[in-house]
């Protein structure tokens, strides 16, 4: 059902306050153009875009650009209006006003961005990407908000979460003809695909760390034995600060090493590898590699090959229990440059979502890890466990019309956006 508040033609100063070489006024609504004919001749057919003198009684005529943008080819998918003219903040309150008395309302702030996700232009997360776009201060935070902004965060967690429908169809299925002869592989179907689900997932939670602007980021580099991590370290820092043996357990203490790049202050470990102790200095080294990695910040976790072996599989649960982000890298994927890349676009402690959107992706996985422990014999536990978790991706995506959690969204931005 269409909110009512959605049938106004909303009117806003967009350009900062105070002077200016130019001035922006924007215009949405079914109204927009007809509100535009009120101060200036409108030429017919609408043209994109056209230079005209805007007339207000008892103010001399001044001279503006206006952009012209029908429905459904605007920001907001209605028409709209963009009228750029002197910077002067008396003559464009004069222009506001002109246009509140002919029917126009005052846009709340964000609703134009609003609009946007109603209409379906843009999702929560990109909307979530605007604010942070007009809130950015550094060059990373720019390029990270106009990485979100692209819309990537939301198709991967609406394709997962149309994944998790599928399974939870199966599972009914299943449930609901309980005998039906199944193989037993055809069970074990449902915890692989959980767990690939569940896997993809988490490689969106870097998105959803908060720490503070500016931290240190702490990177551990961790894997089996022998799977290059001391040369990877050296690689990374510049020099050759770790010892290098074709020996398993060279590296028996954590080495660390803090280098600044690019005005950013990181924190590298090379961690003791886990494989098979001979002794008991051995089984310490391993032991410190493990208590390491989960208090990492991120860990580059280092493949011996393509597949994972039962060990790597482990350790890679293990840090997903301990909610700490990871990059698998196999053999191939080595190149020092190419690694920094990844670690300064997922590391970035820019927090584009807010606690609100934190908890729930929280909860999303928390619903995931408890599907993925459930046996065959309780099945019905597992449907209810991705009940939940779908659920919460509603919630995640903005499916859910709750008025208070966009009410909340948009009261962040400032009028006109």
């Amino acid at each position: 059902m269409k909110k009512s508040w959605l049938n106004d033609t909303i009117v806003a100063i967009s350009s900062p306050p105070g002077r200016a070489e130019r001035g922006i006024l924007r215009l949405s609504g079914d109204k927009a153009f007809e509100l535009l004919s009120t101060c200036t001749d409108l030429p017919r057919p609408l043209p994109k875009v056209y230079s005209t003198e805007i007339c207000l009684s008892r103010f001399p005529s001044f001279p503006a650009l206006c952009f012209l943008m029908p429905h459904p080819h605007s920001y907001t998918t209605e028409d709209m209006v963009e009228v750029h003219t002197l910077g002067s903040p008396k003559l464009l309150r004069l222009l506001l006003e002109h246009f509140l008395s002919q029917g126009a309302r005052l846009a709340r702030p964000g609703e134009f961005t609003q609009r946007a996700v109603l209409h379906g232009r843009i999702d929560f997360f990109q909307a979530e990407a605007v604010l942070a776009l007009i809130e950015a201060e550094e060059e990373e935070e720019l390029r990270l908000a106009q990485r979100f902004l692209s819309g990537d965060i939301g198709k991967h967690l609406k394709q997962i979460q149309e994944d998790l429908k599928v399974l939870l169809s199966e599972l009914h299925a299943y449930i609901d003809f309980p005998d039906y002869d199944v193989e037993p592989e055809e069970l074990d179907h449902f915890h692989k695909k959980l767990e690939q689900i569940e896997k993809r997932l988490l490689s969106l939670s870097w998105a959803f760390q908060r720490s503070q602007k500016g931290e240190t980021a702490t990177v551990a580099i961790w894997g089996k034995v022998n799977t290059g991590k001391s040369t990877l370290f050296n690689q990374l820092v510049g020099s050759h600060r770790a010892l290098v043996t074709s020996y398993p357990f060279t590296t028996r203490d954590v080495i660390s090493q803090k280098i600044v790049r690019k005005g950013k202050e990181w924190l590298l470990w090379d961690l003791p590898g886990f494989g098979t102790p001979k002794d008991e200095l051995e089984k310490k080294a391993e032991q410190l590699g493990w208590e390491f990695a989960k208090q990492a910040d991120f860990v580059l976790f280092l493949l011996e090959s393509q597949e994972l072996s039962p060990r790597e599989r482990e350790a890679l649960q293990f840090l997903e229990k301990h909610k700490t982000p990871f990059l698998s890298l196999s053999p191939r994927e080595r190149k020092v440059e190419e690694i920094w890349r990844k670690l300064e676009r997922q590391t970035h402690f820019f927090s584009l979502f807010p606690q609100r959107q934190v908890e729930v992706f929280e909860k999303t996985c928390q619903s995931l890890q408890r599907a993925k422990t459930v046996s065959v014999e309780q099945i019905e536990l597992m449907a209810i466990d991705l009940e939940e978790a779908l659920e919460a991706m509603a919630h995640l995506l903005g499916e859910v019309d709750h008025e208070e959690i966009l009410d909340l969204l948009f009261s962040r931005f400032c009028i006109g956006k």
